[in-house]
């Protein structure tokens, strides 16, 4: 049972301010940095009479009075009282003295905050205060600039005006480092300046490189149409996750990002277009150096919501290490779809892996670890009795005489007191019980989850000459989970070879996983458990074993339960491993006109094995006896719940890319494409769910009398996944694809993509087989100087896109 943490009533909300700048204080105090009293000018006074209030209440109401922010340890001061402080028309600073040294501490005040310190009066150091400006080349301000201090955390930006203000302990030589979108990096180091004034350069040559993919051309990210995301990998790499969609969080506008289960390896649903439909499908489709790769398994309908199955089992990119990407690239809009086809009506995510570059061989090697804590009862989210406050509360209710509702099975101290009214204890029986139940203060975290120490290796070899590049990587993670024994294994390997010889380009890819997954099941309900069971039931007996408690079953009978016991007999594994081999062969015909050829073949097997034991709580559910001569649906051993999803895919593509300024200045440029796709996807599966699962015994299997076991073999003749059920998926898929655009002297951009698609998914209906899609996009950006030239104005800058989608039949 949980409870509510009570609250003095003198205790006064903290303003919201306290929470953000209370934070820079323990940084200040983990260094046990000491402010040197700074001569309070001009000194506010307060009229004060309080008596027995924290040491927060007394710095809420000076602030009221004056005006002063305050910024101290809330862990170490924040609680501490005050006896009694009285005084009329005194100095702010003279009252914090007189209360804040006898508690050991000391202030100081620099532009209107007060900042409160340990008085260790052998560590002097005076505040240090930068004040600046940000601007443009053309002296213009820069506002929301990033200032940040070199080595540190400590931070601002720029306001509105594009000043900004800085405090900070003198700790020697500062370097600020400024960052802007679409300005260059600049560090800065302070000379004591009273006013310094940083200027920012524009980064046009930052954009101008940038080259991004669509999976069908390569272009400037500027002269792009449609609306792209592009993020280097390096950026978002993060220590202790092992896929690359679980970084995306926070980096893409408009994306949402939902992590349904804390379960270690757990896959995110994201969400780039919005939800488009309810029943089905509404991932993004995910494409591998310019391939679509297909999930490892083809989620049903049914399963498509059903959380605990979708986010286990991964997604198309979950075996890819993260170490081996160079950077992604989100399509949003129209565009993605005009040319992927419907399945990319949720946006397309594409992923671009390493390539070796040219030089001598280098090796890397890369080691993160993560330590993931477990809850405990100290924790501030975890408000729950200890073993005496809940028998306290027992006690409570029951001489208020509070009715209980229906209950048939007594516990803890309720139970004690009833066999004592009852007469099958005696008073001393009853007090030892209650004793026992006060006393045992079972720590449920402890006995259900683990701190765990995560930890990957990924060691990668590159490098190569004019002629040949490649990039070779291998990786292993280990990620420990806060539920005892839940684990994920992961092994990755990734090959890219790319070879040039006179007008040819050959390049060949090659990422293989291995994944191994460790869980238990869903039903069994641990973290819950955790959280909500009272402390006062043991979790073990006088001897170390489980102890057992009455529990309702499947038809109102009671069996008996131990959340141990549960933990040892149950289990989930998930096993999984996948195979992408692309290879491309590019001939450059003549300049600006080039023909490509790319072969891809994929192919993954998971296998998920879901049991629960002989001795289960849920075994003992499914035994229960119903008269004298007949038994329930499972007489004998355990139930195992068996998947297996084998995945084949090829994609075949052909292509041709057509680039030509039509004058030497180049002030039209015309870029087109043209080709061909052929795939193919096949799913095998197998769900099949047995009972009499012997898992300690070698995993047999017991043989059950269809005949003096009635009940089981009407099980066995209903139930479609005691005899095994297929779920086979054949998709064949071919179309036509075209894009092409017009660039007007690098300001204007019109572009215009197509896709034809034909698939067996449409089965009869031939006015469906065919199902063309199209959409046509712009953009233009127009610089000052162009209008400068026409007299018009000073400085402009204008820039929009439109886009428009449509299907012709």
């Amino acid at each position: 049972m949980k409870k509510t943490r009570s609250r003095p009533v003198d205790r006064v909300k903290k303003p919201k301010i306290l929470n953000v700048v209370k934070l820079c204080l323990v940084f200040t105090c983990l260094f046990q940095l000491s402010l040197s009293a700074v001569t309070l000018s001009q000194e506010r006074k307060v009229d004060l009479s309080l008596k027995n209030v924290t040491v927060e209440a007394l710095f809420r109401e000076i602030r009221e009075q004056t005006g002063y922010y305050f910024i101290f340890n809330y862990e170490a001061l924040g609680d501490k009282r005050v006896e009694s402080v009285e005084c009329t028309g005194e100095e702010a600073s003279s009252v914090l003295d007189r209360v804040l040294g006898a508690l050991g501490y000391r202030c100081a005040l620099e532009n209107n905050i007060i900042i409160v310190i340990p008085a260790l009066p052998q560590q002097r150091l005076t505040p240090l205060t930068i004040r600046g400006r940000v601007t443009d080349e053309k002296g213009n301000s820069l506002p929301g600039v990033s200032i940040a201090v070199k080595g540190a955390s400590t931070g601002t930006s720029s306001n509105k005006d594009g000043d900004f203000l800085l405090v900070l302990p003198t700790t020697g030589e500062v370097t600020l480092v400024f960052s802007f979108v679409g300005m260059e990096r600049r560090e800065v180091k302070y000379a004591g300046q009273t006013l310094l004034t940083v200027v920012m350069k524009e980064s046009i040559s930052e954009l101008d490189e940038i080259i991004v993919s669509t999976g069908y051309q390569r272009f400037n990210l500027r002269e792009s149409t449609s609306a792209i995301q592009y993020i280097k990998a390096e950026d978002i790499l993060v220590p202790g996750l092992t896929s690359i969609d679980q970084m995306l969080e926070g980096y893409v506008p408009g994306m949402t990002f939902m992590q349904n289960s804390g379960q270690v390896g757990a896959t995110p649903r994201l969400r780039i277009r919005g939800t488009s439909t309810v029943l089905g499908n509404q991932e993004p489709v995910w494409v591998l150096d310019n391939v679509v790769i297909e999930n490892p398994v083809n989620i049903s309908p049914e399963q498509v919501n059903d959380l605990d199955f979708v986010n286990l089992l991964g997604n198309a990119i979950s075996g890819i290490n993260p170490n081996d990407i160079e950077s992604i690239t989100i399509l949003k809009d129209a565009s993605a779809t005009a040319l992927y086809g419907p399945r990319a009506a949720n946006g397309v995510i594409l992923v671009t892996t390493k390539q070796g570059r040219q030089g001598p061989p280098e090796l890397s090697y890369s080691l993160s670890g993560t330590f993931t804590r477990r809850p405990h009862y100290s924790d501030r989210s975890v408000f729950m009795m200890d073993s005496r406050e809940r028998v306290a509360f027992s006690r409570e209710l029951l001489e208020k005489r509070v009715i209980y509702p229906h209950v048939e099975h007594w516990l803890g101290y309720e139970k004690a007191m009833l066999d004592y009214w009852t007469g099958a204890i005696s008073h001393d029986e009853m007090q030892r019980e209650v004793g026992r139940y006060e006393s045992v203060n079972t720590d449920w975290f402890g006995e259900l989850m683990q701190n765990s120490l995560s930890n990957k290796h990924t060691v990668s070899l590159s490098g190569g000459s004019p002629d040949v590049r490649y990039y070779v990587s291998a990786g292993f993670a280990d990620t420990r989970g806060s539920i005892k024994d839940e684990a994920v294994k992961q092994y990755t390997a990734s090959m890219n070879v790319v070879g040039t010889y006179n007008r040819w380009t050959i390049r060949f890819n090659l990422n293989g996983n291995v994944n191994k997954k460790f869980y238990t099941p869903a039903d069994v309900e641990v973290t819950r458990y955790a959280y909500e069971t009272t402390r006062a039931l043991p979790a073990r007996g006088d001897d170390g074993a489980p102890w057992f408690y009455p529990r309702q079953g499947k038809n109102n009978e009671y069996l008996d339960f131990s959340i141990l016991n549960e933990k040892a007999n149950t289990g989930q594994e998930i096993r999984s491993s996948g195979l992408t081999a692309t290879a491309g062969l590019e001939f450059r015909v003549m300049e600006g006109l080039r023909a490509t050829l790319t072969a891809s073949y994929n192919t993954s097997n998971t296998t998920q094995e879901s049991w629960h034991g002989e001795k289960s709580f849920y075994a003992g559910r499914l035994r229960t006896v119903i008269n004298d001569s007949d038994v329930d649906v499972m007489p004998y051993g355990g139930e195992l719940v068996y998947q297996n999803t084998e995945q084949y895919s090829y994609t075949l593509r052909g292509q041709v890319d057509f680039s030509r300024a039509l004058d030497a200045d180049r002030r039209h440029v015309i870029t087109a494409a043209a080709g061909g796709e052929l795939g193919s996807t096949q799913y095998l599966g197998l769900n099949e769910t047995y009972r009499g699962y012997l898992k300690e015994r070698g995993k047999k299997m017991a043989q059950v009398s269809t005949v003096t076991e009635p009940n089981f073999a009407s099980w066995l003749a209903t139930n479609l996944n005691a005899l095994g059920v297929w779920a086979d998926q054949l998709t064949n898929r071919v179309g036509p694809y075209a894009t092409v655009a017009y660039t007007y002297n690098n300001r204007y951009t019109l572009s215009a993509n197509g896709r034809f698609d034909a698939s067996n998914r449409f089965g009869s209906r031939a006015n469906e087989r065919l199902a063309p899609i199209w959409s046509i996009s712009g953009r233009w950006h127009v610089k000052g100087d162009l209008l400068q030239k026409a007299n018009w104005v000073d400085d402009l800058s204008l820039h929009g896109s439109f886009g428009y989608q449509g299907n012709m039949l």
